[in-house]
């Protein structure tokens, strides 16, 4: 983090995090573009201090731009949010801190459910599953914040079986039981267990 984003050609930025970035500008970068799902931090005090996405200075106006959250006063494209602060969207994010940095998603925020599942690629930045349907998170990490060892949900099986380390549903293949007393029968002291919607 901490650069010009910029001068590139035919690119493809999906789900992303650019921290400290003083300077993006949609003019200097030319061809079939798409920018999506990604954060973007810039610093106001910052000399180079600039974001313009528009169709300027013989900028090509194909750009896919959407499902961005951006900071202050830059625009984050079509279907996207602006919020004034960033830093409430991550573990850590403090410059002060930057030897302990987290750029994992904290529960109740913006990014989290915020862009459609297919523009966003199947996994994050850990490998984690993402959705195949609904709605994914914006930036680099899929937010894994609801994690069980056994989870009850239509289309459980009553031969799950409990997981040593909490999971999230998505990666809680052979985890889900189909019915409450499954899981319960299955359960160890101190399991956490989440039935899920629908």
């Amino acid at each position: 983090y901490g650069g010009t984003i910029g001068g590139m050609t035919n690119f493809t930025a999906r789900n992303n995090v650019f921290m400290n970035a003083p300077h993006f500008a949609r003019d200097y970068i030319k061809g079939v573009k798409v920018f999506t799902g990604n954060i973007l931090d810039f610093p106001s005090d910052s000399p180079d201090y600039h974001c313009d996405y528009t169709a300027t200075k013989g900028a090509a106006s194909s750009v896919v731009f959407k499902y961005n959250i951006a900071n202050g006063n830059c625009p984050a494209g079509t279907n996207s949010i602006k919020v004034a602060s960033l830093s409430s969207l991550f573990v850590n994010a403090s410059s002060a801190n930057s030897d302990n940095l987290d750029f994992h998603l904290t529960g109740n925020n913006a990014a989290i459910g915020a862009m459609p599942y297919n523009l966003a690629p199947t996994t994050d930045y850990d490998g984690d599953a993402r959705p195949q349907s609904g709605n994914v998170d914006i930036g680099a990490d899929q937010y894994g914040g609801i994690k069980a060892n056994i989870w009850v949900a239509p289309g459980g099986t009553a031969n799950c079986t409990r997981s040593n380390t909490p999971l999230d549903f998505a990666n809680a293949t052979g985890h889900v039981c189909n019915q409450i007393q499954t899981a319960y029968d299955v359960a160890n002291g101190g399991d956490l267990v989440l039935i899920q919607q629908g």
